[in-house]
Parts: structure tokens; sequence; C-alpha cells
């Protein structure tokens, strides 16, 4: 069993991984020549959320032309997935999400969409390491030393 992971960690732990279908877009001259959708399969106010609207501020200057967050949750990022999948492959969608998009393959039996095959990587835009918190006092001790080796 796969043990639970918070968002928080996830979002800031393991980073965010782009992806949409921009291929197409690359090729284009007069790209963007519309608003950019960036959908977060997260909720509003969140760390992937407040990420993705710093993103998207950076990217509408550096286009000259607007990025627009859309926040589509539930399902453990299913819903905002699925919306993607089923965009038009023009680079105009494009899903910011985290390790949930490897995992739930995994964890699920069947998904709305093909992890590998509807998807393309674009980039990644964060990185960074995990950190534990507890309360104080927290026998650190006891508990490192029942952890696997």
């Amino acid at each position: 069993m796969i043990p639970p992971i918070s968002r928080f960690a996830t979002a800031l732990g393991l980073g965010l991984a782009m992806l949409g279908a921009a291929a197409t877009a690359a090729a284009q001259s007069d790209y963007p020549a519309r608003p950019i959708r960036l959908v977060v399969p997260y909720a509003a106010g969140g760390p992937t959320d407040t990420f993705a609207r710093s993103l998207a501020a950076s990217w509408s200057r550096q286009l000259k032309a607007q990025v627009v967050v859309e926040n589509r949750t539930g399902a453990g990022t299913i819903v905002g997935t699925e919306y993607v999948s089923k965009s038009a492959p023009d680079g105009y969608t494009l899903l910011l999400t985290t390790v949930a998009h490897a995992v739930n393959p995994s964890i699920h039996a069947s998904l709305p969409y093909r992890t590998i095959e509807d998807f393309a990587p674009v980039g990644l835009a964060a990185r960074a390491r995990w950190c534990w918190w507890s309360t104080s006092p927290f026998p650190r001790r006891r508990w490192a030393s029942s952890l696997p080796t």
C-alpha cells in the first residue's frame, strides 16, 4: 500500500510537471494567438495553485498574451487531467500537475484517459526537497530507528 502523501509535500517535494500538447503550438509562428488555459487539478489557494498563478503571471508578461489559471479539482486530480486529455492538442490548454499524474495509474483500476499516450511532457516547472515536520517534542530517535534500512 502506498503511504498517504499530503498535497503540500507532493507539490513542493516532488515538483510540478507541466503537461500538455504544445508540439503543434511550437510550430506556429503566431503562437499564442489567443489566451492560454493552464489547468490545475488542485483546489484554489493551495500550493500548486499559488505556484501556477505565479507562473501564469510570468508567462503572460513574457508571451504578451493572457495565461488563465483554471482550477478543476476532484478525484485526486483525475477530473482536471481528464478535461485536458479531451482538449484539442493545440498548445492552448496545458496541465500543471504533480507526481499524482504518474501515481494515479497504479492506484486506480481504470482512468478516463491514457496517462502516457494522451499527454506530452513540456517541461519541469519546479523541484524541491521533501521536508518532514512534527509537533514538538517528538521522539525522533525512536521513530528513526523504526524505519527500514
